[in-house]
């Protein structure tokens, strides 16, 4: 916490994996590919209840970084560049006592990247094209305050 209403709030995870579906004229395929990512995320958090209630909602706006790894696709070699977009999250805090308490939260990030399909003939390139992941998090876990 800065101040008694604004907080700062990290995000870091394990990777997560995500499916690739086609579209427009490879839609019929489904997925076409799979790729692991990780986002560390900060946002700028702002408490609006006093800092003695036991409950406290957030909100949160910031940035998030994504890396992408282990690129897989039917198709050839997959290539994804990383993507940094705009990150949101709602959440509440309840205190159990001084300090212990529980969290929820939803965080949404705006990730989007281009990708690149190179075809299994090692040599055919396609064009870029925009891959929107865009996924909601959602958390629940313990507070400690010290």
């Amino acid at each position: 916490m800065f101040t008694s209403n604004l907080g700062l709030g990290v995000l870091a995870a394990t990777p997560f994996k995500h499916n690739i579906s086609g579209a427009g004229d490879i839609a019929a395929l489904g997925d076409i590919g799979e790729t692991k990512q990780l986002p560390p995320t900060i946002t700028l958090q702002y408490y609006p209840m006093k800092s003695s209630s036991a409950v406290q909602p957030y909100a949160g706006v910031g940035v998030n970084y994504t890396t992408f790894f282990e690129e897989k696709t039917v198709l050839g070699e997959l290539d994804l560049d990383d993507s940094v977009g705009v990150a949101v999250e709602f959440g509440v805090d309840y205190m159990l006592s001084e300090q212990f308490g529980l969290n929820a939260a939803v965080w949404w990030a705006d990730i989007n990247t281009d990708a690149q399909v190179t075809l299994a003939d090692g040599v055919t390139k396609t064009d870029k094209f925009e891959v929107e992941i865009d996924p909601m998090v959602y958390m629940v876990g313990f507070t400690y305050k010290f």
